[in-house]
C-alpha cells in the first residue's frame, strides 16, 4: 500500500484530517470538509429551539343579566366547562361563585352586590361559600319558573331545514328531548308538524313502526338522505 492510499485510509478510518502535515490531504481534505459539513449541520438543527406548542384560549362563558331566565342553564353549563378545563386556578367553592358573579350584569349583579358590599365577617350565608348553595339559589331567584316548559316551547318552535339536513334537526331536537316528559306520540306529533311535505308523503311508505319516536325519526332521516 503506497503512503497515499495510507494516508486515505487514515482519514476515512479516524474521520479527521491527518495530524502529521507532510501526509498528502487533497483528496482527503475533501473528504474530512464534507463530513465537517454535515456535522455543523446536525449541530445546527439540533441546536435550534423547539417550537413552543400554543395554548388553547379557553372561551370565557357569556354574560349573564337575567333577563332571559331560559338561557341561565346554559350559562351556568359555560361556566361549568370552564371550571372543568382551568383546572387549579378554582380550587375553592368561593372562587368559583365570585368567578360566576363577576359575570353577571343587570338587575342579577346588582342583587348580589347587596349581599357583597353589606356582607357581615360574623354572618357567612352559605350561598357565597357552598357552591350548590349558590346554584340552587341563583337559580331559585333568576332562573326559569318552569324549565320544562321553557323547553317544550323551544323545541316546538325548532324550524325544520329546508336546506339543510334532517341531522342537524334531530340534533338541536334532543338538546331539549331529555328534559321533557312526553311519550313518543306527542315526539312524534312535533316531528310531524316540523317535517316538509315531501317527506311526510313519503313517510306513508315507510317500512318503520312510525308509532315510536325513534322509528319514526329513521324513517325520517332515511327519506332526507334520499332526496
Amino acid at each position: 500500500m503506497s503512503g497515499h492510499e495510507r494516508s486515505k485510509s487514515k482519514v476515512l478510518a479516524s474521520g479527521s484530517l491527518p495530524l502529521d502535515p507532510s501526509e498528502p490531504i487533497s483528496t482527503n481534505q475533501e473528504i474530512s470538509n464534507l463530513e465537517l459539513c454535515i456535522a455543523l449541520l446536525v449541530l445546527s438543527r439540533n441546536n435550534q429551539p423547539q417550537p413552543k406548542k400554543k395554548h388553547q384560549t379557553i372561551r370565557e362563558p357569556d354574560l349573564f343579566s337575567g333577563s332571559k331566565p331560559d338561557k341561565l342553564q346554559v350559562f351556568l353549563f359555560q361556566c361549568q366547562i370552564y371550571f372543568r378545563t382551568s383546572k387549579g386556578e378554582f380550587t375553592e367553592n368561593s372562587e368559583k361563585i365570585f368567578f360566576v358573579i363577576s359575570y353577571l350584569r343587570g338587575i342579577t349583579l346588582d342583587y348580589f352586590e347587596l349581599f357583597i358590599i353589606k356582607l357581615d365577617p360574623f354572618y357567612s350565608l352559605d350561598f357565597l361559600e357552598d357552591w350548590p348553595a349558590f346554584v340552587q339559589w341563583l337559580s331559585n331567584v333568576f332562573g326559569s319558573y318552569s324549565l320544562e316548559d321553557d323547553n317544550k316551547d323551544t323545541i316546538i318552535a325548532i324550524p325544520f331545514p329546508h336546506d339543510g339536513r334532517a341531522t342537524d334537526y334531530f340534533i338541536c331536537f334532543a338538546k331539549y328531548q331529555n328534559w321533557i316528559w312526553w311519550d313518543d306520540r306527542s315526539f312524534c306529533k312535533v316531528v310531524k308538524d316540523t317535517i316538509l311535505i315531501r317527506i311526510s308523503k313519503e313517510l306513508y311508505y315507510s317500512q318503520e313502526d312510525l308509532l315510536l319516536f325513534e322509528e319514526y325519526k329513521r324513517a325520517v332521516m332515511r327519506i332526507d338522505d334520499n332526496h
